[in-house]
């Protein structure tokens, strides 16, 4: 379980007074929670995302996974450390354009420390319904294949949490709802908490836990 309280992130700004770019009173998010992060542009929720997976720290509160400080009192977590417990979704698949999609595969598996297993590799981009594109690079795909290859990859690791930042933004219909789909379905599986921070219709009706940041107070999922 995931307790945020007394959450503020703040940043410098040329006139002296520091920007808010975050203010969150309280937030539980617990194992295999499934929470719509919305507001408007602007309203931090990336800002919250980068902090829940230790890719920022906050200016003052307190982010604790399952009663301990995240993420460390020392500085950020080691990256293999945030690799293992958070996967990533963003709008834009960060994919390496040299790479074909499995090796782009390979890549994040070596990132983590796991195993070579090929046949694990080629599963997961099946999963996806990317069978026979294996040897394809990002330019080659569309945008919607390239993000169901974005999920692919992380599904490689039963994480603790996955973060997805408008992950079906720039998607149609059909590619939105496939995308969708498979992000609830690798939650339900791994038990994993999922987060998605969205200001999609279609996305915000699949989640019955909704957290607005216009209100800055206090939710759970």
């Amino acid at each position: 379980m995931i307790t945020v309280s007394r959450l503020v992130k703040t940043y410098p700004s040329p006139g002296g007074s520091p920007i808010t770019a975050l203010k969150v009173d309280w937030l539980v998010i617990k194992d295999a929670g499934q929470l719509a992060l919305t507001g408007p542009s602007g309203s931090g929720k990336s800002t919250l995302l980068a902090l829940l997976g230790g890719v920022e720290r906050p200016t003052s509160g307190e982010i604790r996974w399952d009663g301990e400080d995240w993420p460390g009192a020392a500085g950020r977590p080691p990256a293999r450390v945030r690799a293992r417990r958070v996967g990533f979704v963003f709008q834009e698949p960060d994919l390496l354009p040299g790479l074909s999609l499995y090796d782009n595969l390979a890549a994040a598996a070596w990132l983590l420390g796991l195993p070579a297993n090929p046949g694990g590799l080629r599963e997961r981009l099946a999963r996806v319904g990317l069978s026979g594109r294996e040897g394809r690079k990002p330019g080659q795909l569309s945008r919607g294949e390239r993000q169901r290859a974005a999920v692919a990859r992380t599904m490689l690791y039963p994480h603790n949490l996955v973060l997805a930042d408008e992950p079906t933004a720039s998607l149609d219909g059909e590619n939105a709802g496939l995308v969708l789909d498979l992000l609830l379905a690798m939650s339900r599986e791994t038990s994993g908490a999922l987060v998605v921070a969205t200001h999609d219709p279609r996305v915000m009706e699949r989640f019955p836990a909704r957290f607005d940041l216009r209100e800055r107070g206090g939710g759970g999922a």
